[in-house]
């Protein structure tokens, strides 16, 4: 499962097994689980933990994920869920093979991290449309309702920007992300555009604001909690 080491801008093999995302990073955009399954195994690193979590447990068959994206659970884990229903005994028997090879450290850690008090083990956040208004003039790309938001910006000004954990860069793509993190319960999504516009107005130096908070105070607070 190395493949899931790195961000996949096209679907990749793990052995023989097909990994579609569930989440199109370079593109903004969510798959519908239909179509990844009919192409492949989910790829769910971008979905486990955050707002499309509970999307992905009731309607998806198959899905291997990450647990350090938004789960902040371990680096060294991969989890691979499926509903037993629909395979065979030989295929959940070739399952607890892989789960016997997982090291042990890295389920210790896990464990430790499942005790901490101020774990949280969802990423709530959520990103509506976000527009800049000059002097550089972006309208972001990405699929809104997601814990990011993607601009289409030239690779000469996406190579010139710093390095930043929350920075994302697709200079081949010209699209720049900016990521949001908070973290929940998994009950309510927090809206970030607030945040990420001001963000972004950092990050290249000019005013921003959202659409969807267009006319109101620049001052705003974060949006209000969603059910």
């Amino acid at each position: 499962m190395t493949e899931l080491n790195v961000l996949p801008a096209i679907p990749l093999m793990a052995g023989n097994i097909m990994l579609v995302p569930h989440v199109d990073l370079p593109n903004a955009r969510v798959r519908p689980l239909r179509d990844c399954q009919n192409q492949g195994v989910t790829g769910a690193s971008e979905s486990f933990a955050s707002v499309l979590h509970h999307n992905l447990i009731d309607d998806a068959h198959l899905f291997v994920t990450r647990l350090d994206r938004h789960a902040e659970i371990c680096g060294d884990l991969v989890l691979v869920a499926l509903r037993t229903c629909d395979f065979s005994a030989l295929v959940r028997s070739e399952l607890r093979l892989f789960e016997q090879g997982l090291s042990l450290t890295a389920v210790d850690a896990a464990l430790r991290r499942f005790d901490d008090p101020q774990w949280r083990p969802y990423n709530a956040a959520t990103v509506d449309a976000l527009s800049l208004p000059g002097p550089l003039l972006l309208h972001s790309s990405h699929q809104p309702g997601l814990p990011f938001a993607s601009f289409n910006v030239p690779p000469a000004i996406i190579t010139t920007l710093c390095d930043a954990e929350d920075v994302v860069k697709w200079p081949q793509q010209a699209r720049l992300q900016l990521n949001a993190n908070v973290r929940g319960s998994g009950k309510k999504s927090i809206n970030m555009t607030h945040q990420l516009g001001k963000r972004l107005q950092a990050l290249l130096g000019c005013g921003g604001k959202s659409e969807k908070g267009a006319g109101r105070s620049t001052g705003a607070a974060i949006g209000p909690e969603r059910q």
